[in-house]
């Protein structure tokens, strides 16, 4: 309560840190971003991408619930039947996992695209995610509570670039969770083996990145549709926090009931996440805050807040090491 107060009272920039409470009050607004097009008569999707529209059109019909999502396209440049759906036309190849060859104008594979060519394709996707992010806060009046990322290799890339430049503007980064269908692990193990066609080149610079180590900007859970792609996740990343590896039920993308079941077990692990990184951040926040009262100095209470927050990684690869010897 006397926090509550001072935190009311106070001018501090540090009454504000971090998202207080935000995956227990108010409502859930979910940004998605897709690696797939939504699926029309004119442009077929691989299975990510109905399961992708599935999800929007599911959180949508939730309670206290918001689903905006930016998928590609190589023929649409909108979605005139949904407002909440950004198209973001592509200027000549969808990029595809082995075995996702659907479009009508033709496709191009992960690993043939060039360096320019890949990071032309991010660039235009994060400029897009990033503006629209300002939009719908403008038009919610709330801070996005967290994104979904399909797929495990451009999307989460994306996001994290997206996050930094929302760092850099003083806004909080977007919690980030990312729905792994397995076709970036069979890509990334491919690479590791050497296999031909597979240069060693995503799974590195995921690593190198931190895009699934960096849980500020990064990616903070993953969801699996089935056991074997979380085991083979875990072989690939063996430090991400075994306890943000959830397994969800599973099913068809075109199964009414069955993506009704899997949105509802998302949204479920959406919050679990939330919580607990809210919790980390509110002990940050207080304990920062505090030290301002105490010193009247902002330099010296962010200088104590990024000490603390270093603290509370610590201890989270310490739980980690430990969760390791005990599975051992």
């Amino acid at each position: 309560k006397l926090f509550a107060w001072l935190k009311i009272t106070s001018p501090s920039p540090f009454a504000d840190l971090g998202r207080p409470d935000m995956a227990c009050k108010g409502k859930l607004v979910i940004f998605q971003l897709g690696t797939n097009n939504w699926p029309t008569e004119d442009e077929p999707a691989p299975e990510s991408g109905i399961l992708h529209f599935s999800f929007h059109s599911a959180f949508n019909n939730m309670d206290n619930t918001a689903s905006y999502s930016v998928y590609p396209s190589v023929l649409y440049d909108e979605n005139p039947d949904d407002e909440r759906a950004r198209v973001v036309k592509l200027q000549e190849f969808m990029p595809v996992f082995d075995g996702e060859s659907l479009s009508p104008e033709g496709d191009i594979r992960w690993q043939a695209m060039s360096v320019d060519d890949f990071e032309a394709y991010v660039k235009q996707l994060e400029d897009v995610c990033y503006h629209y992010m300002e939009e719908i806060e403008a038009a919610e009046g709330v801070a996005i509570t967290c994104a979904l990322c399909h797929h495990l290799l451009a999307s989460p890339l994306i996001l994290a670039r997206v996050n930094e430049r929302r760092c850099q503007a003083g806004k909080q980064p977007v919690p980030v969770l990312s729905y792994c269908h397995g076709a970036a692990l069979k890509l990334f193990a491919k690479e590791v083996e050497g296999a031909e066609g597979y240069p060693e080149r995503f799974y590195a610079m995921v690593k190198e990145k931190g895009i699934v180590t960096n849980g500020n900007c990064g990616v903070s859970a993953v969801v699996f549709p089935a056991d074997d792609q979380k085991a083979q996740f875990e072989d690939l990343f063996p430090q991400f926090p075994v306890w943000r590896i959830f397994v969800g039920p599973g099913g068809k993308a075109d199964d009414a009931a069955s993506v009704e079941k899997q949105s509802i077990h998302i949204r479920e692990k959406l919050l679990e996440v939330l919580n607990d990184l809210d919790a980390k951040q509110k002990r940050v926040r207080e304990r920062a805050y505090f030290r301002y009262l105490e010193t009247g100095c902002c330099d010296e209470a962010e200088n104590y807040r990024q000490a603390l927050k270093q603290e509370e990684e610590e201890q989270e690869q310490q739980g980690m090491a430990q969760a390791a010897l005990g599975g051992a």
